[in-house]
């Protein structure tokens, strides 16, 4: 199939539009986002698989929301040995047209027209082929399942030598060969559930028969086991009694170990009331002699810090006069500078007004270079708008158009037969309806299109026929409408297209220089200023100027600048001796600041130490009028005295514990009870296992195990021999499709072999000659790519290479179903949606040979916001929207 246009219509946001296609190259649709370049592909595949009268959702869809009309799409398009123009309008008007050139000339409406076109498609379009070859924007990057397509898999056939890669095809046998296998195994290889059922009862007939013949042996176990726990229920009873008569023996001893420990628990009560009267005597002897030495420390800070407090208001009197002295000088110095000051502003004064004499010239003059300009620029952009077609590129489109005439007659007149007439005497002529005379020695030579007649001086006729070759005619015509098209597009002057080309390209090319040459002319004019800046500068001048009263002309600019730095020398011996006066001043305002600070820092400290020393000495005196020292000291020696008797007391206690070994004792009794405890326990587990097996005895004497027994065993057996069977035939059924699918394996690796060397050659164009890609000849998929000896899955791959390996493996798709030399509109045309972008510059630069190989038997349709991208395809028409 072969699209040669599409016109959509009132499709979604787009108005009208009509694209045509180069049946077998590159055509790359260029337009900005939201301009409609995806409604084309998506209008096509709407129109051939939505009937006309459709209401579904994806129709409404496709309807402007701005209009009351309906979407309308149209395509002219070759099919096989068909071509047809197929047109459908939904929702407004619905209607289908249906119009079919070749090979005979046939038109159909509605629903018969649908239908044809449905037809048509199924008869001569590989439907998952051309879906395939189609990549939409805003979908996955992934690759598009090719196995699915009967073109290509011929094409492989065909390239492999092999009548066919599934060696199954058609074939009963193989199919028969998969229903016996699928009678045992799932898809995935286990065992069918009949067969597990079969399995499992076996098993469960195994283990019914093991328990049978294990309940037999439990029967004899457990009178075994009833005579032992029979015993070990006598022995314990005999136990339980010789631990309670040793536990009984150390009861005495444990009475006197439980009143020594009484005693000996009021003791260490009573060592610890001593230790407390003990530790608050040291307390108050400790806070005695802190208040002591607190007083004294208190009265020697004191007197340091009178004296200091003294020496800082002296100093403070002396650094007051110093200040004082040095206000005064400042105040003179700061005069000084103010009259000198003013001597400096009148000389500025004066410098502007004779800077803005000389100012007003020559910014006059800039601003004159400026409009001048202006005027340039705007009579060159004036030129180059009017004539904004004629360009380098219209210069080469009306070359090749002319060309493309020249050419078109060349092949003309090659095509056509001549007759030529050389007049031995003055000789009369009659050429078809035309009249002429050739002279002596004189001759004409005309060429035959159909038919020609000449008659000789009314005496001789003749007549040439020859046929018309109606491709060099029809190409003729089209290069000469082609031609008049472009004369009218560029607006030549149809007299004389050429010359009138070659004046206007002569007049843009002065005026582009002319612009160019007014833009630096401005650029000079306004230097480093706007246009604005520039003229209210030049107005500032003037108003300057104009609003001097001075009338003395006798000193120049340099006059009065030499008198401006005079000026300014003595500002700035001035302000010296000022900065030097106020530092001076500031440094000794700071130090009496630092001295008053420190005076007041001094007086403080006194205060609060005077108030110390008042606290610490009512503190101590109240002390000593409630307890004297010598009673502190007298407390705490007796309380030393009366802790050492208590101590002493709980030692002799302690020995008399030790005596008595407690913790022997303790342990032989604990040991014991925990006998005791393990024993009786060791007796009720005993008696009631005891009790249990009465009852396990009593149940299994009511039961036939011998019975049981025999009838586990023939079910088992029977099972056994009926699994074997079914194992048998189901190893032989696996065995016969593994061979079989390991040959059909071997044919598919062969079928997909030409795909996977055209996916290789090409993929090297874009990543290197020592690329190779795997392909998995299941579903023709790429698997992995190998680059400089690093083979990466290509799920891991990034987004850009997995896109450029899944539009190479379309690519090497389209030409292997169509090669060079064959049918030239085999196969589908690859549509690409706003692919590559993700794809660096110099990926794209290698991707261009790709595309040009693909052109070469394929139809190929880009669209993109970017066309940069398809810069390396060598030829490509590219249709801007």
């Amino acid at each position: 199939m072969r699209i040669h246009s599409i016109t959509i219509k009132n499709f979604r946001g787009v108005v009208e539009r009509t694209i045509s296609f180069t049946a077998d190259g590159v055509t790359v649709i260029v337009g900005p986002n939201e301009i409609g370049k995806s409604s084309i592909p998506e209008g096509f595949e709407a129109l051939l698989s939505t009937a006309h009268d459709s209401k579904s959702k994806e129709i409404i869809r496709l309807k402007p929301v701005d209009r009351d009309v309906g979407p309308e799409v149209e395509a002219d398009l070759s099919l096989g040995d068909y071509r047809f123009v197929y047109r459908k309008r939904w929702i407004k008007n619905a209607e289908t047209l249906l119009t079919i050139t070749e090979p005979t000339h046939r038109q159909l409406t509605g629903r018969d027209a649908h239908d044809k076109v449905r037809e048509l498609l199924d008869q001569n379009l590989d439907r998952p082929l051309f879906d395939a070859l189609r990549f939409v924007q805003g979908t996955a990057v992934s690759q598009h399942g090719v196995v699915g397509s009967s073109s290509l898999m011929k094409a492989l056939d065909l390239a492999s030598s092999a009548e066919s890669a599934e060696p199954d095809a058609g074939n009963s046998l193989i199919e028969a060969i998969e229903a016996e296998f699928e009678r045992y195994y799932t898809s995935r290889g286990a065992p069918r559930s009949d067969w597990s059922t079969l399995t499992k009862n076996l098993q469960e007939a195994r283990g019914a028969l093991q328990r049978a013949e294990a309940r037999l042996v439990d029967v004899e176990q457990l009178g075994d086991e009833f005579t032992a726990v029979s015993e070990r229920i006598a022995n314990s009873e005999i136990r339980l009694i010789d631990a309670q008569v040793e536990r009984d023996s150390f009861s005495a001893a444990l009475q006197a170990i439980s009143d020594i420990e009484r005693r000996l628990e009021d003791a260490r009560r009573t060592v610890e009331l001593s230790n407390e009267r003990y530790q608050k005597s040291s307390r108050d002897a400790e806070h005695r002699k802190s208040l002591i030495a607190s007083h004294d420390d208190e009265e020697r800070r004191t007197a340091i810090l009178r004296e200091k407090a003294t020496i800082d208001s002296t100093e403070v009197g002396l650094l007051a006069d110093e200040v004082s002295g040095l206000r005064e000088r400042v105040e003179t110095f700061s005069s000084l500078y103010d009259d000198a000051k003013a001597a400096v502003e009148v000389a500025k004064r004066e410098v502007e007004r004779r800077d803005a004499n000389v100012a007003v010239e020559l910014l006059g003059n800039r601003v004159r270079d400026f409009d001048e300009a202006a005027k340039l620029r705007i009579s060159a952009t004036q030129i180059i708008e009017e004539n904004s077609l004629i360009t380098p590129k219209a210069r080469k489109a009306l070359d090749d158009a002319v060309s493309r005439v020249i050419s078109a007659v060349a092949v003309r007149k090659a095509s056509q037969p001549s007759v030529r007439v050389e007049a031995l005497a003055s000789l009369t002529l009659q050429v078809d309806d035309q009249s002429m005379t050739l002279a002596e020695s004189e001759s004409q030579e005309w060429g035959v299109d159909g038919s020609l007649r000449i008659l000789l001086d009314n005496t001789a006729l003749i007549e040439v026929s020859a046929p018309t070759d109606l491709d060099a005619s029809e190409e003729l015509i089209a290069a000469q409408t082609h031609l008049r098209a472009t004369f009218e597009k560029l607006g030549l002057d149809s007299e004389d297209p050429k010359r009138d080309f070659e004046e206007r390209f002569e007049r843009v090319t002065t005026a582009t220089y002319d612009l160019k040459a007014a833009e630096r002319q401005q650029r000079s004019a306004l230097n480093d200023l706007t246009p604005e800046k520039l003229k209210a500068k030049l107005a500032n001048a003037l108003a300057l100027v104009a609003s001097s009263s001075s009338s003395d002309e006798s000193l120049d600019v340099e006059s009065a600048e030499q008198a401006l730095q005079g000026a300014e020398v003595q500002l700035a011996m001035c302000e010296k001796n000022l900065s030097a006066a106020q530092k001076q001043l500031s440094a000794a305002e700071g130090r009496v600041n630092d001295a008053r600070t420190q005076a007041a820092r001094s007086e403080g400290e006194l205060g609060q130490a005077e108030q110390g020393l008042s606290r610490v000495s009512e503190a101590l005196r109240s002390a000593r009028e409630l307890v004297s020292d010598d009673q502190v000291a007298e407390q705490l020696e007796l309380s030393l005295e009366d802790l050492r008797d208590q101590e002493i007391a709980l030692s002799g206690l302690l020995d008399e514990r030790n005596s008595l070994d407690p913790e022997t004792v303790t342990a032989a009794v604990l040991n014991i009870d925990a006998r005791l405890t393990r024993i009786g326990e060791e007796f009720e587990s005993d008696r009631s296992r005891r009790e249990q097996i009465t009852g396990e005895l009593r149940a299994i004497g009511a039961l036939d195990l011998q019975a049981e027994l025999n009838r586990c065993k023939d079910e088992e057996a029977t099972l056994s021999r009926q699994h074997a069977d079914l194992e048998r035939r189901a190893r032989a059924a696996k065995l016969l499709f593994e061979v079989f699918s390991r040959h059909r394996e071997e044919a598919r690796v062969n079928r997909a072999r030409p795909f996977s060397d055209e996916v290789n050659r090409l993929g090297r164009f874009v990543f290197g000659a020592t690329a190779s890609f795997e392909v998995d000849p299941a579903n023709f998929t790429v698997v992995a790519r190998t680059a400089e000896g690093t083979t990466v899955p290509f799920e891991q791959l990034s987004t850009g290479t997995k896109e450029q390996v899944s539009v190479i493996a379309a690519l090497a798709c389209a030409i292997l179903v169509n090669p060079v030399g064959l049918d030239g509109d085999a196969g589908a045309p690859v549509i690409l949606d706003d692919v590559l972008g993700f794809t660096d510059p110099d990926r794209l630069k290698r991707l261009g040979p790709v595309f040009a190989e693909a052109s070469k038997a394929a139809q190929i349709i880009l669209l993109t916001a970017s066309p940069e991208r398809y810069e390396s395809i060598g030829e490509a028409t590219f249709v801007r929207l």
